[in-house]
């Protein structure tokens, strides 16, 4: 924010004040309303002052733009030296925004990010919002599906490191979130399919209603449409999120698929596979181990293959991907629990998910083979 602008303000308008009020006492015959009994400063002032306020406020921040890559797993370590910078603590990499962005100009505690992008963007922007001078304000303008109905909502966000996603990230809610579903329009069809995993999920979880309207996608594929899903699945999330901000409760819900989805993204390397389309096959593991567990019965899974399958989404995990290696991957999952063996978000017949912290490595092992897409190759 410019201080000297913010000066200026002040001084233009006690200036046009003196001489509206000069005006009123020289001309107040001749320029007053009829009828009137206000000073023409006041009479004017009204419409006059609100002008110069708007033009000269925005004249008065600078606005440092600054573009971040494309593709879910940018915001590394490596990537994210572009904006971030490195500190070293006790001999720990660990990536802080410095106090300069890259044109030089300092950062204040009164400046804003303003985040605009899908959600790797808000993920990395939000995180360097929280780190820099323990936090300044920032403002979420989502542009994907899964922006839109997850990462702008909530006050998660993190970087990437080599062995994980989002392994280094903090909570820190934007001060606003402004959704426009128009933006979705300038999507590739993949994306906007991709992104459809994250509206099943909180279907799944808390509003089978949204279930009924995604079935009906072929035919209501448009703004109205997507303004009723993407509004449900906010008021799912945000109701979660108000009980358990943390996410250390309830909220762990919305974690359905994320566990083997977060896996398979760090296995398969930067845009190999979109988030919701890893997180759909991770609902299709994750819904194999509870069926070893007597949760679900087959049908339930016949039943979520068929609705993703409709959606677009895939739902086999990639014969590229070793089972035992997804497996040992997935332990660093940074959803585990000390002294537990990994923590999965897991349905049940009955409806709605539970939170398993229990999974065993042979568990998941097991569940990642019934849904690889080699085996099913082998089978045919």
């Amino acid at each position: 924010y410019d201080s000297m602008n913010f000066a200026l303000i002040l001084f233009l308008v006690t200036l046009a004040t003196g001489i509206l009020w000069l005006i009123d006492v020289l001309y107040a015959r001749k320029l007053r309303a009829p009828g009137t009994k206000n000073p023409i400063w006041v009479e004017w002032g009204a419409s006059l002052f609100p002008v110069i306020l708007a033009v000269f406020a925005l004249r008065s921040f600078v606005v440092e733009p600054f573009k971040i890559p494309s593709g879910s797993m940018i915001p590394t370590l490596q990537v994210g030296d572009y904006i971030l910078v490195n500190k070293f603590t006790y001999g720990l990499r660990l990536p802080i925004i410095g106090t300069e962005i890259v044109s030089g100009n300092p950062v204040a505690r009164g400046d804003v990010v303003v985040a605009v992008g899908g959600g790797a963007v808000l993920d990395v922007a939000g995180y360097a919002a929280a780190t820099t001078r323990r936090g300044i304000p920032w403002v979420a303008v989502p542009t994907s599906v899964v922006a839109q109905v997850d990462a702008s909502v909530g006050g998660k966000t993190a970087v990437n490191h080599p062995r994980g996603k989002n392994l280094l990230g903090t909570f820190h809610p934007p001060r606003r979130a402004i959704v426009d579903v128009g933006a979705l329009r300038t999507l590739p069809e993949r994306d906007r399919t991709a992104g459809l995993a994250e509206l099943y999920k909180t279907g799944l979880v808390g509003d089978r209603e949204l279930l009924a309207s995604l079935a009906a996608r072929g035919a209501r594929d448009d703004d109205a449409w997507w303004v009723d899903v993407v509004a449900r699945a906010l008021a799912v999330k945000a109701k979660l999120v108000a009980a358990d901000e943390r996410d250390v409760g309830v909220r762990r819900a919305l974690n359905y698929g994320h566990t083997v989805g977060h896996t398979l993204e760090t296995a398969l390397g930067n845009d190999a596979m979109r988030h919701g389309e890893a997180v759909a096959i991770g609902m299709g593991v994750a819904a194999e181990v509870a069926r070893g567990r007597g949760l679900v019965a087959s049908r339930f899974l016949e039943a979520q293959d068929a609705s993703l399958a409709l959606l677009g989404l895939p739902i086999r995990v990639p014969g590229s991907v070793r089972p035992a290696a997804l497996a040992d991957l997935a332990l660093e999952d940074k959803k585990r629990r000390a002294g537990a063996e990994l923590t999965m978000v897991l349905p049940r017949t009955r409806g709605g998910v539970i939170v398993a912290e229990d999974v065993s490595r042979a568990e998941l092992e097991t569940a990642i083979v019934a849904r690889w897409e080699r085996r099913q190759r082998r089978r045919g």
